[in-house]
């Protein structure tokens, strides 16, 4: 939220919001985004946003590695259609300047983290990514399959690159742990 709130640019913060809250691989997920790729889908009974992703990185592996639909939070769709409303008449891109694929992000997006007053971290948006779907994996217990779909690999990659371990699963565990013994 605090890197989003730091984007001197509507496409910035897509492009915060697409690793962050989508689990985009960026650059090259976002090269060919096209705004026609954002649509209502029926899920569970209701509609709901999905994003239509392109992923260079898997499509050797054939079938459903090339292309996954990846639901869109509602804090997305806000920053999705701030960036909209920003872009030229006619532009068909979500974020035009990634289009040629050679824009240097990662420097942008160190000046970005200073300038949210955050602690710069190693690969930011491959940490993105993996926030991304460890929050998934917290929000859809036992969704594994769907969520490593929605991310464009295995369940095996999910449970060996992407799943994490956080203070408050040892927090619960351990309030757990101590109920069961005091019965």
């Amino acid at each position: 939220t605090k890197l989003v709130a730091a984007c001197r640019t509507p496409e910035w913060a897509a492009i915060v919001g697409l690793a962050r809250y989508a689990g985009l691989r960026v650059p090259s997920e976002l090269v060919g985004l096209q705004w026609s790729d954002l649509a209502p889908r029926a899920s569970g009974g209701r509609r709901q946003m999905f994003l239509r992703v392109t992923s260079e990185k898997t499509k050797h592996h054939g079938g459903h590695h090339v292309e996954r639909l990846v639901p869109v939070c509602s804090e997305l769709l806000s920053i999705l259609e701030r960036c909209r409303a920003a872009v030229e008449p006619g532009e068909t891109r979500i974020v035009p300047s990634v289009s040629n694929g050679t824009a240097n992000l990662r420097t942008e997006f160190q000046r970005l983290i200073a300038r949210a007053g955050l602690e710069a971290w190693e690969k930011p948006f491959q940490n993105c990514r993996s926030s991304c779907e460890c929050d998934w994996l917290e929000q859809f217990p036992g969704r594994i399959a769907a969520i490593a779909k929605w991310m464009g690999h295995s369940a095996a990659i999910a449970m060996k690159h992407y799943a994490q371990v956080l203070p408050h699963h040892a927090d619960g565990a351990a309030a757990d742990a101590h109920e069961w013994v005091e019965k």
